[in-house]
């Protein structure tokens, strides 16, 4: 169908002149235009979207299905607020950054349980959820502390797995370059007030260079109950992943290799009318198997490295709304140990691992954290604030507070003034304490980290335009790092003195099919962008994590469409990162170059299957997101996706 031009210039003036009046003016009841209210992460009790004073992603399903991407972290390497560290593609291991922090300051959930490991943060995203089972993402952007403890001391991320709605089964299967292939099964069936979830997947590829192949074996399982006085949650899964590291922790060994096995489950009960009270028990045992020579290891090599982490714990939570506003409060306790050969404190006994016959361990280390919270939301005419506090004891090192407060002012329906200020902080991990190698020596006398953070802007959520600008400060002390001088070759972990952070972000999202309102082919614009500045205190060391942070990001893309079923998407991101690496043979400091990729994905959704082929680096850009290690370049791949409703 041809659009006059003219119709189309003078219907896009109208349309913006009214949306601006509307957005900025207007308190009409135009209901058709509000986006959908769905309960999010962001506070204890629960909230709306358009309730917090908090800047939360949300990547939904539909969008998920759009992006040329294979696993979680592929998915939210598009999320503007997330600097996604590759040192190996498709998602084999991938360290998440936000606002400058490190990959250990990020809180990982899975349907609202924890999922970090003490072990590393190398470990967090190690799920067993395949991308089609995704519902939503929620992206908690700046720090959580007072609402989930220690570990989210720069933001938080809980993945949303989907209810069966209908019967159906989903089945999907992709191939492509590096003899990459993917193959994933799910069957969604409700059976009275029970949803259940099961699916199974598998990823594999050769590897784009020697030793970077992979092998990753998921299982997921999730039912849910849902009676007028009671909502019952119940998951469990299984990951299996084995991958060359080629030169993943040092280049001065290339022929590493990792192998992973991990299961959990977890027990969710809300009680009670809009369920004010909850419950929740968990328990996650991780085992990994690193060894930094695959093939044929040098004559004063030890063995290789085992480690087994065990967390677990509960929670309750009651919330009380009364005319005051919503008052919460609660109790967590959550205990984490590991059993190793080479991190803790020595054993008495040496354990021995009956299914491989030189694995052993014979160090380990337990702590407890127990945290009591209390928090209150209210409203006084436009102004929304929620202020609340969390006091956590940790074993070993005392009794800390996160106090923080949101406030809101409501301009419009659809836009808000927004300001914050919380507390954070965050325990070292095992490894930060313990570990110790050929290149690395651990800190047992670490301190937790701690920051106080600032946040003001503008947010607004119509549907024909949504986004932020906003600017933050963070004031951190104690900051953990691995870090050497410029004369020594080893990276010792250590308490930074200060780390100032001042960062500045812009992000907007425009629906033009909505604007224009005619069936135009371009459906949405996203573009953002963000700043980052950051200034230590701590004499001349080299940083290994905490100074490599992102100091510009630019990101933009496009979904339209092209005839009738057949949608094509794209993707421009440019990143210039700060910092320096240590190359290798030759030794000398190297700046991160800016570098500027091109990602795309054409679809074709006809009635009950999807077919798609996608390009991630169309234009095969080498860049590297850590030091000696650059990335496959341009990765083709395609694929198809079933789906069948079981009750037809």
């Amino acid at each position: 169908m041809r659009i006059s031009v003219a119709f189309v210039k003078k219907g896009l003036v109208l349309k913006l002149f009214f949306l601006f009046i509307y957005g900025y003016f207007g308190f009409a009841n135009t209901d058709t235009l509000h986006l959908e209210e769905i309960t999010i992460t962001g506070r204890r009790a629960p909230a709306v979207y358009s309730d917090l004073a908090r800047v939360v992603t949300i990547i939904n399903r539909e969008e998920i299905s759009q992006l040329p991407s294979q696993s979680i972290p592929e998915i939210l390497n598009y999320a503007m607020s997330i600097d996604v560290r590759e040192r190996g593609n498709s998602g084999v291991q991938a360290d998440l950054n936000m606002r400058g922090g490190s990959f250990e300051q990020v809180l990982i959930l899975l349907n609202g349980i924890k999922m970090n490991d003490p072990q590393t943060g190398h470990h967090h995203l190690n799920l067993p959820v395949d991308p089609a089972t995704i519902s939503r993402i929620e992206i908690l952007e700046g720090p959580g502390s007072r609402l989930f403890g220690p570990y989210a001391y720069a933001g938080a991320i809980n993945i949303i797995t989907t209810d069966a709605k209908e019967d159906e089964l989903t089945l999907s299967i992709t191939g492509g370059e590096h003899a990459y292939f993917s193959g994933a099964l799910s069957i969604r069936k409700k059976t009275g007030t029970v949803s259940h979830g099961l699916s199974f997947s598998k990823r594999q590829s050769q590897g784009y260079v020697e030793n970077t192949d992979f092998r990753v074996h998921n299982f997921f399982y999730q039912a849910v109950s849902d009676l007028s006085f009671l909502h019952s949650e119940f998951q469990t899964g299984v990951l299996h992943k084995q991958f060359g590291a080629n030169s993943f922790y040092t280049p001065l060994f290339p022929d590493q290799f990792e192998e992973i096995r991990s299961w959990f489950f977890s027990v969710k009960n809300a009680f009670g009318e809009k369920r004010r009270f909850t419950q929740t028990a968990y328990f996650r045992r991780h085992h990994d198997r690193f060894e930094l020579f695959r093939f044929e290891p040098a004559e004063w090599y030890a063995g290789h490295n085992y480690h087994r982490t065990d967390v677990y714990g509960a929670d309750l939570n009651y919330h009380l709304p009364w005319q005051g506003g919503t008052t919460a409060a609660g109790i967590e306790f959550r205990s984490e140990q590991i059993l190793s050969n080479v991190l803790g404190d020595l054993l008495s006994d040496t354990i021995w691992l009956g299914d491989d016959e030189k694995g052993f361990y014979n160090k380990g280390k337990i702590r407890r954290i127990l945290s009591l919270f209390g928090e209150h939301s209210f409203y006084l005419g436009r102004l929304n604030a929620s202020l609340g506090v969390l006091g956590n004891v940790q074993e070993g090192y005392g009794f800390f507070l996160y106090p923080g407060i949101d406030i809101s002012y409501s301009l419009t329906r659809s836009s808000n003034l927004i300001a914050s200020w919380n507390k954070s902080l965050r325990m070292p991990s095992f490894t930060d304490l313990y570990y110790s190698g050929p290149t690395n020596l651990g800190n047992p006398e670490l301190r937790p980290e701690e920051a106080n953070q600032l946040e003001v802007g503008l947010k607004t959520n119509h549907p024909i335009l949504s986004g932020h600008v906003l600017a933050f400060y963070r004031h951190g002390k104690n900051t953990i790092d691995w870090v050497r001088m410029a004369d020594s070759l080893k990276w010792e972990s250590m308490n930074l003195t200060e780390l100032s952070t001042f960062g500045m972000d812009f992000r907007a999202r425009i629906s033009v099919d909505k604007l224009i309102g005619v069936n135009f082919p371009i459906k949405t614009i996203s573009a953002g962008y963000s700043w980052i500045d950051l200034k230590k205190e701590s004499g001349n060391f080299l940083s290994y994590y905490a100074l490599d942070y992102l100091r510009h990001r630019f990101y933009i893309s496009m979904q339209h469409d092209l005839i009738n079923v057949l949608s094509f998407s794209w993707h421009l991101n440019y990143q210039d990162r700060a910092g320096s690496y240590t190359g290798y043979p030759d030794l000398t400091e190297n700046p991160y170059r800016p570098f500027t990729t091109i990602d795309v994905k054409i679809s074709l959704k006809k009635n009950n299957y999807h077919l798609f082929a996608e390009a991630a680096n169309l234009f095969n850009i080498r860049y590297m997101d850590f030091g000696n290690l650059p990335l496959a370049g341009r990765w083709l791949r395609a694929g198809l996706q079933l789906q069948l409703y079981l009750n037809n």
